[in-house]
């Protein structure tokens, strides 16, 4: 079983990922992904409902007798319904969801109680089918407290080994997160915390830190950010974060990254936006002198960490409006028509009207173009 050093992280592309709107994986698709992910040392994929179908308990007993290293793990509602065809999957492992604010349980006719009695029945009844059983509290950000710390204690007396306390609507920020876990770790040492946050307000990444900061020993992820409506915590970013902020060791395998996003790229038909971190087309594309000044100098000076730690190459810098001359020069003296690599004042004036007239940057043989015209003339 694979494990990351310090944190568990759950890649749940498969299930939560393939909820999004539109989506739909293929059983090869399938495969492919949790492959790639189990190779990256991702430590534990989430990657089905059972209860969708004969099919999809095909698609999830396919990845489980993969032998792949990643802990492979299913997703239920609370019924024992759920839970039964989650067995016909061969999975050791099981997550069993509870609707956790007044908004959730009035749509599913439940109340406090109800949920608490849920969890006590379901906890007991799976903790005899699975060896890993995985409990979840959605909506966290619009339940009681009160009511979170006993699901939590309920939860863990009868047997859960893990409670993941979802963000459902993306409404918390690292601040609420930070506090919501540091409650709760501190209420419950040694217990193992999970956070699965949502993406509405864009701070399901930031939250996701904020939980590990607190004392959170499990986050969920997937590949893109993909998942319902504007998706969950990428787990590019997570790793990257844990890595580069946490300054924690992280021992899954960032050099997968481009070749994982890519994959979902396709898979998923949701295209990657240009600034994506990490993974989008500009990621590490420079333009503007000073950056790219310093750039020729250091690295380091305008990159957090180098493209190839990513599984990507170094861009060439663009030639654009501010474009700076040392920046140009080096681009020019990499073509081979180039002898004279001093960059006149006129040739970069030239450039960028250039640029601005046609509303986009030039190829390098349009800016070799226009140096060779002037040094000609």
């Amino acid at each position: 079983m694979l494990k990351t050093a310090k944190y568990w992280l759950i890649d749940t592309t498969l299930r939560d990922g393939e909820q999004s709107a539109g989506i739909v994986f293929s059983l090869e698709e399938k495969i492919a992904i949790a492959t790639m992910l189990s190779e990256m040392q991702v430590p534990e994929l989430e990657v089905g409902i059972p209860i969708m179908g004969e099919e999809e308990i095909r698609h999830i007993r396919t990845i489980q007798n993969l032998g792949l290293k990643s802990r492979i793990t299913t997703w239920c509602r609370a019924k024992f319904e759920d839970i039964n065809r989650a067995c016909e999957t061969n999975v050791e492992s099981v997550h069993i969801s509870f609707p956790g604010s007044e908004v959730l349980q009035k749509v599913f006719n439940m109340q406090d109680g109800q949920v608490v009695q849920a969890i006590i029945d379901h906890v007991k009844y799976a903790t005899k089918l699975f060896n890993y059983v995985s409990i979840g509290l959605q909506d966290v950000a619009r339940a009681d407290m009160q009511f979170i710390n006993l699901v939590v204690e309920t939860a863990f007396r009868y047997g859960a080994h893990r409670i993941r306390l979802a963000d459902s609507v993306g409404l918390m920020n690292p601040a609420q997160v930070f506090a919501l876990f540091s409650s709760l770790t501190a209420a419950f040492p040694y217990k193992c915390f999970e956070f699965h946050g949502h993406n509405d307000l864009g701070m399901a990444t930031a939250n996701s830190i904020a939980a590990l900061q607190a004392g959170a020993k499990a986050v969920s992820v997937t590949v893109n950010g993909l998942g319902e409506r504007c998706g969950n915590a990428v787990l590019a970013e997570v790793v990257m974060a844990i890595k580069h902020s946490l300054k924690e060791e992280c021992a899954i395998q960032e050099k997968y990254f481009m070749k994982s996003s890519r994959l979902v790229e396709r898979a998923s038909g949701q295209s990657i936006p240009w600034d994506k971190p990490i993974v989008g087309a500009k990621a590490f594309m420079h333009e503007s002198g000073i950056h790219t000044k310093a750039m020729l100098k250091d690295h380091r000076s305008y990159e957090p960490f180098e493209p190839k730690d990513v599984g990507r190459r170094r861009e060439e810098f663009l030639i654009g409006k501010h474009l700076g001359a040392a920046g140009l020069k080096n681009i020019l003296s990499k073509h081979k028509n180039i002898k004279d690599c001093v960059v006149s004042k006129q040739c970069l004036e030239e450039i960028k009207n250039t640029v601005t007239s046609k509303k986009r940057s030039l190829t390098k043989q349009e800016a070799v173009a226009i140096y060779e015209k002037l040094i000609h003339n």
